[in-house]
């Protein structure tokens, strides 16, 4: 029993069990089992590296060419193709985003791109502290914290606080 040969893109064949049972060689119907389900994953995750799903189609209509400092220009093209990749290896790993995007970016412009995007959410959320912070500022004047109590609500809170202060000393 042999594994199934790939295809030029690395997608492995679906695994013809009649075929392998077929053969003369003894059948192990676990290892049987366990390449189908092994090989059905295969398949899943290529197809899943090698195709867009509906949000990135959408974010693929933002994004807009552009210079990104010092003086690397970015297509829209390379923007999708990184943060589809930022999505799979995350950004501690720019050698595999660059990898992904091809011999045009190196990995020092993978870090320069994300150091820039981390100081653009830094600065959006600086500003959203500083309007929370205009927010929390009253404007109206301050409300006078005394009142005026019944001498009956007075005589109730000392009954009260009474009872209390001997109920804590106990």
């Amino acid at each position: 029993m042999s594994w199934p040969e790939s295809d030029s893109l690395g997608v492995v064949g679906t695994f013809d069990l009649a075929m392998s049972v077929a053969s003369d060689e003894p059948v192990d119907f676990e290892l049987l089992s366990y390449k189908k389900l092994f090989l059905e994953h295969l398949s899943c995750t290529q197809h899943h590296f090698h195709t867009k799903t509906p949000e990135e189609d959408v974010i693929e209509s933002k994004l807009r060419s552009s210079i990104v400092p010092p003086n690397t220009f970015w297509t829209n093209e390379e923007k999708e193709i990184f943060f589809r990749s930022i999505s799979r290896h995350s950004k501690l790993r720019p050698d595999l985003i660059a990898a992904d995007i091809g011999e045009k970016r190196t990995v020092v412009d993978v870090i320069a791109y994300i150091a820039l995007l981390e100081e653009g959410v830094k600065s959006l959320a600086n500003e959203e502290i500083e309007e929370e912070e205009d927010d929390d500022v009253v404007e109206e004047p301050l409300q006078h914290s005394a009142r005026v109590m019944s001498d009956k609500w007075i005589h109730f809170e000392e009954i009260h606080g009474k009872q209390k202060t001997w109920k804590e000393s106990v």
